[in-house]
């Protein structure tokens, strides 16, 4: 265990030196950082962009997919008749009851 603490401590000092070394640089210097960095930045943006397009596709496909499937099967009823989707094969009986006094 002490050794993981030992690393532990050691990537804290690298992640303090980085971080003070580039803020300790002159203005000219954090420039050409800044430049070199932006490449990346771009990439990571557009990978950002492309996974959201991704997954707007998905959703809309799986939604046209999941209509159609539906609507094959006969579950969206259409003319206001409604069907219980509980028993496929029930029979909708209208019934007027008379009262017999």
């Amino acid at each position: 265990m002490t050794r993981f603490n030992v690393y532990g401590t050691r990537i804290g000092d690298v992640h303090r030196n980085v971080r003070g070394g580039v803020t300790g640089l002159p203005a000219w210097g954090r420039f050409i950082v800044t430049l070199a960095a932006l490449p990346g930045l771009a990439l990571l943006a557009f990978a950002i962009v492309i996974g959201l397009l991704a997954l707007l596709v998905l959703l809309l496909t799986a939604g046209v997919a999941f209509w159609l499937v539906m609507k094959v099967n006969g579950l969206f009823a259409g003319g206001g008749e409604t069907r219980d989707t509980r028993r496929p094969h029930s029979k909708r009986v209208d019934v007027t009851v008379l009262d017999s006094e």
